[in-house]
């Protein structure tokens, strides 16, 4: 009797590779998913910056431009009379004008107080070794007003001498200072609108000219 063999079965090594349109993800009945609700990274332009709010205390100096005599015209033709030919037409008295180096909104000053129909410019700075000292009065400019000048086809204000006769000018005492506090909150939109109010709102007891 023959002996039986066993069968040999050749066994194919050849993998089969699968798409990956061919495989369906599994889903679990009554699994939410929940991969809408991950959160997206959100890309922020380098230029964001926190807008900041808050106060700022600085000092403001009173200082008194000290008495000096002005020169009035009393007259109806200014243009051609003058105080040496028509001395009668104008008359002298003698005034004073405060002038503080900021206001209550922080802004820095360089005009004083207008009085009788004329202001002065003043120049002054700050020590920057010593920040903490009274500020230097640097000049004091002749009288003056408000005048006109078209400068590119609209009238802009800007001080002008008051007059051809008069370069009367101040010297300067100081007198106090005090600490104020303002709001930071848009400072840079308020220097532009009083900027352009400027142009068109006459100083008080100041003539335009």
């Amino acid at each position: 009797m023959a002996k039986q063999q066993p069968s040999k079965t050749k066994l194919s090594t050849q993998s089969t590779k699968l798409s990956t349109s061919d495989i369906e993800p599994s889903v679990e009945i009554g699994v939410e998913d929940t991969t809408a609700d991950v959160p997206q990274e959100v890309e922020t332009t380098s230029f964001t910056k926190r807008n900041l709010t808050g106060k700022k205390e600085i000092f403001t100096d009173l200082f008194k431009l000290m008495v000096s005599k002005v020169i009035k015209y009393e007259g109806w033709d200014e243009v051609n009379e003058h105080p040496d030919t028509h001395p009668q037409k104008f008359s002298t008295w003698e005034h004073t004008h405060p002038f503080r180096t900021y206001d209550k909104k922080g802004d820095k000053m360089n005009i004083c107080t207008p009085i009788g129909g004329h202001f002065h410019i003043v120049e002054w700075f700050v020590d920057p070794n010593d920040p903490e000292k009274i500020p230097k009065i640097k000049s004091v400019s002749p009288p003056m007003v408000m005048g006109k000048e078209k400068i590119k086809g609209r009238f802009v204000q800007k001080p002008v001498l008051a007059n051809e006769y008069d370069d009367h000018t101040h010297d300067v005492e100081y007198l106090r200072s005090s600490k104020i506090e303002f709001s930071t909150t848009n400072v840079e939109a308020q220097k532009v609108i009083a900027y352009e109010a400027s142009k068109t709102a006459p100083l008080q007891g100041v003539t335009e000219r």
